[in-house]
């Protein structure tokens, strides 16, 4: 390097001599030797930290810290400096030196012959810095790499980082496998419409989403070509996008199979239930047939003497709506129709299944119910609900052979602010039964397992715990041998989807169990029942005028009086709404010109209380 000898500036006389002392403070060596190397002319202290030696050795034998570095580098530094002498020009270096006091480093020179105006190779400045530690880190970082990249590529997914202007920016081996691309085929930088001519649009709107508003994505979809499924994670990752897409195609396939299986066996479960139910089903469908007979007899006789037969076929065509009712309710139970979760009354769904409980039972046990849940909503659907109460049944059940004490109660659980948890439901399902050992309640939730061989399927309690999971809540098992078993589901209480406030409902007497049924579902939902008689009615809303929320009536009631009753209440006291309990269509224009909610049988208790709040509704 050929230079100008600089003019010392500024006030130099008076800092020279700190400068010497300047020097040796830096961490890094400074030194000068002769173009031959003959001869140091300076160096720094620096020398004594990185070589171990005395900075006298160096000036002694100028080679000495050469002596200690690794043959490979020495014998190109050494061909570098014979170079350098030819042709004077800036050179860098790297020399693993191993000291006398056991020290390893790894070392940067830089070299800068000083030449004067003439030519003339003058002095050979160098500068050695310590790197041991940076190359160390470098070392790591490319092992972390490495050890990165096997990994990224020995996963299933396929995972590819896409920069701002939607490039490759990272692709692994599943990814470019999947593309059909070769091993050594560059893609980094590429447009990835071109390396993925097939990708759908719903992705790349995904991944702008994702980078416009920083939040992680998740999103399913279906690849025709090759008829596989995909989910796709989208996470921010600085200015690019990382993609994590896994084959789900396997797992769909076997979690249809399993939903297959499950629903194959909830329908065996609910069938056996109402097999146990037959014969008090066939008594009652026989009592009303009978009364429907007897009707139909009677109208007979009255058109065989000329006389009005209305009587007789009034009460037939009530005894026929009823057994319909009971007979749709079992069909309905039985097909276990699945719609999407909403706001569902456990309390109402207990009550409209309190007589298949206790025929399921039997004789031999004492069912108990206590519903204190206040009508409290969660977020399922009435035919999962009565999925996992049948299976807690008929698990029960099977731990009392010889009878015993069935408990099925709720309760509300207020908010804990010291624990953090929300408002929840308990359903409480216990029995007197065997109980189960430690080892039987540790697995009891997962699918298929049993210990009853000859009946179970293992999928009875594994229902209960994914509809409680499904709900967002927590299943648990309290049981002993000999001790019984305590079963309690706790379910997060829907904010804001409480039902109405309870209204009270003027039930018209139907003088039948059916009667005695609406009163109980009615109950069940938190409203107060007044039950009278249909000539009491219209006086009792004269007297009362705004106690009654809603009447319930039958227009059949009465031997078919209760159309009349109808059409008395809609002329006397036109704003008092009315749930109207027919089966026959010609009824249904009694429902016109508002005020009337028309509930057409067959109809089970969750239609019968969803009427009664439409119509409080109205009311208010």
């Amino acid at each position: 390097m050929t230079t100008d000898r600089p003019e010392p500036h500024g006030d130099w006389e008076s800092v020279a001599r700190y400068v010497p002392e300047l020097l040796d403070r830096l961490r890094d060596h400074l030194w000068f030797v002769t173009p031959d190397m003959g001869e140091v002319l300076y160096s720094t202290r620096a020398f004594e930290s990185l070589y171990d030696l005395p900075l006298q050795s160096l000036y002694d034998d100028p080679a000495s810290p050469i002596r200690l570095g690794n043959p490979d580098d020495t014998g190109e530094i050494r061909r570098s400096f014979a170079e350098q002498r030819a042709t004077p020009e800036a050179r860098e270096f790297r020399i693993r030196v191993s000291t006398d006091a056991g020290n390893d480093r790894i070392l940067r020179l830089r070299t800068v012959p000083i030449v004067a105006t003439d030519g003339t190779f003058e002095v050979l400045g160098g500068l050695t810095e310590d790197v041991t530690e940076r190359e160390r880190a470098t070392a790591e970082i490319e092992r972390l790499n490495d050890l990165m990249t096997m990994v990224l590529d020995s996963t299933s997914d396929s995972i590819l980082l896409i920069t701002p202007d939607d490039r490759v920016g990272y692709a692994n081996r599943t990814l470019r496998n999947a593309l059909g691309l070769d091993l050594g085929e560059e893609t980094q930088g590429r447009p990835i419409a071109e390396v993925m001519p097939q990708r759908p649009a719903m992705l790349y709107d995904l991944s702008e989403q994702v980078r416009t508003d920083g939040r992680t994505r998740t999103v399913s979809w279906f690849e025709p070509q090759h008829g596989r499924w995909f989910e796709t994670t989208m996470t921010k990752a600085g200015d690019d996008v990382l993609s994590v897409s896994e084959d789900r195609t396997e797992r769909r396939e076997a979690e249809a199979r399993e939903r297959q299986w499950v629903e194959a066996t909830n329908r065996a479960e609910r069938l056996d239930a109402l097999g146990r139910m037959a014969g008090s089903i066939a008594h009652d469908v026989g009592n009303l047939m009978r009364l429907a007979l007897s009707g139909l007899s009677e109208a007979a006789d009255a058109l065989h003497a000329g006389g009005d037969a209305t009587g007789g076929l009034a009460d037939a065509t009530h005894a026929a709506e009823r057994a319909l009712s009971v007979t749709h309710q079992l069909l309905a139970f039985s097909r276990g129709t699945e719609t999407a979760p909403h706001p569902v009354s456990v309390d109402a769904v207990i009550a409209s299944m309190r007589t298949l409980i206790e025929r399921s039972m039997g004789d031999l046990v004492d069912v108990r119910v206590d519903l204190a849940s206040d009508s409290a909503m969660v977020m399922s659907d009435e035919s999962r609900l009565e999925q996992l109460i049948l299976n807690l049944v008929t698990n029960a059940r099977r731990a009392m052979p010889d009878g015993g004490r069935f408990t099925v109660s709720t309760r509300r659980r207020p908010t804990d602010p010291s624990t953090g948890r929300d408002e929840s439901l308990e359903l409480i399902v216990a029995d007197t039964g065997r109980g189960m050992p430690p080892d039987v309640v540790e697995r009891a939730f997962e699918p298929f397992y049993t210990t009853d061989q000859a009946h179970g399927t293992g999928l009875g309690l594994s229902t209960v715990y994914s509809t409680a999971v499904a709900a967002g809540g927590t299943v648990r098992i309290d049981s002993a041998v000999g001790a019984g078993t305590r079963i309690v589901v706790d379910l997060p209480v829907v904010v804001g989807a409480d039902r109405p406030p309870p209204s009270t409902v003027l039930l018209v007497d139907t003088f039948g169990p059916d009667s005695d049924a609406t009163l109980e579902a009615l109950e069940a939902g938190g409203h107060d029942v007044n039950r009278l008689t249909p000539s009491r009615i219209v006086s009792e809303l004269d007297r009362h005028p705004r106690r009654y929320g809603v009447v319930v009536l039958d227009p059949l009631v009465d031997g078919g009086a209760g159309i009349a009753l109808l059409r008395q209440l809609r002329t006397l006291h036109p704003t008092t709404p009315i749930v109207l309990l027919s089966g026959r269509t010609s009824h249904a224009d009694l429902a016109d010109g508002g005020g009337v909610v028309f509930v057409a049988p067959p109809y089970g208790h969750a239609e019968l209380l969803r009427a009664v709040e439409t119509a409080s509704g109205r009311n208010g």
